[in-house]
């Protein structure tokens, strides 16, 4: 992907490579195996942090001064270490090296191989629950659609409805069933 210098890049895969092509543009060089289709978003505003979960390597991309500002990164590293564990032993270790989450100021929220689009306008405590939920409703498309290859145009419910009910399987594991829809 060539580029201003400036711009940082989330992807589907990892970045193998960045060369600097002259003092204004580089050229960002991307590994993707065993991917069904690719994503990227690139940007100057973002701020990016790492963390990694059993082996994963979550990178979070936000701009600081958007929607909840540098606290999306305290509130989406405890999604993940909530999360990650229960998924990787109820439905297999995720596959990849990394994922990548991107967050705006769009509504809702998207999945693309190894990485997700998604709101980052969580204020309030109810806000939080759909940071959650969308959070873990995202990487869970990691699986449906994305390694077990439905056709969400004509089968719909084998992704979005069984990344729903792991979702929610997911959320009772760490909060319970009584209080599952009530962020602590």
């Amino acid at each position: 992907i060539n580029l201003p210098k400036d711009y940082q890049v989330a992807s589907t895969g990892i970045v193998t490579a960045e060369k600097n092509l002259d003092s204004d543009r580089k050229v960002v060089e991307i590994s993707a195996p065993c991917v069904r289709d690719f994503a990227f978003a690139a940007g100057d505003k973002y701020k990016c942090i790492e963390h990694e979960v059993e082996g994963i390597n979550f990178k979070l991309f936000y701009d600081p001064g958007v929607g909840m500002g540098e606290a999306i990164e305290a509130k989406v590293t405890e999604i993940l270490n909530d999360a990650v564990p229960v998924l990787n032993e109820s439905i297999g270790k995720y596959p990849y090296e990394e994922f990548d989450i991107v967050m705006n100021t769009m509504d809702d929220g998207m999945e693309y191989p190894n990485m997700t689009i998604m709101t980052d306008d969580c204020q309030d405590k109810s806000a939080y629950v759909l940071l959650r939920d969308m959070l873990i409703h995202e990487y869970v498309h990691q699986w449906f659609m994305g390694i077990v290859g439905s056709n969400s145009g004509t089968e719909s419910w084998l992704d979005e409805g069984v990344t729903n009910f792991v979702t929610s399987y997911t959320i009772s594991k760490n909060v319970g069933y009584d209080n599952w829809m009530i962020a602590d």
